[in-house]
């Protein structure tokens, strides 16, 4: 079972039509069909009662319906957290340096090129002594050191 299976259940569950749901989520009526069958075979049970002119849930469907919604919610947000994260990280550089005149250069003359070719990179700059800046490193607190 796989969460596009249970959004197009959700989707029907809400819509009560097949072709309504095929719309909905980008797909055609048959796909919708072989999605609720392989699902109702993977639970062993009838979901929808089914006829020419209409769609309802089973008690089983609406059983399924009421625990799976928040599920999906709930996953949702969580698809959608880790991709906020995910961007962050890779929008995110933070370089760990002692301080020392060349170390301000040579970070200096770095970033500035690094900005040429990643602008929309946010650089932190974070000043400790060697010890710390390893274990800053070890951590995953420091991306780069020097």
């Amino acid at each position: 079972m796989n969460t596009d299976k249970i959004k197009i259940f959700l989707d029907l569950a809400e819509s009560l039509n097949f072709s309504r749901t095929a719309q909905n989520m980008n797909i055609t009526q048959s796909a919708v069909s072989q999605s609720i069958s392989s699902l109702e075979r993977y639970l062993n049970t009838k979901l929808f009662y089914r006829s020419r002119k209409e769609v309802n849930l089973t008690p089983a469907g609406q059983l399924f319906y009421q625990g799976m919604q928040p599920v999906i919610t709930q996953f949702n947000k969580a698809v959608t957290h880790a991709r906020e994260v995910a961007q962050s990280v890779n929008t995110l550089l933070t370089i760990g340096f002692s301080g020392s005149g060349y170390d301000r250069y040579a970070i200096n003359q770095l970033i500035h090129e690094y900005r040429k070719v990643r602008p929309e990179v946010n650089i932190f700059l974070e000043n400790y002594d060697h010890r710390t800046m390893v274990a800053r490193l070890k951590q995953g607190f420091c991306d780069v050191i020097s």
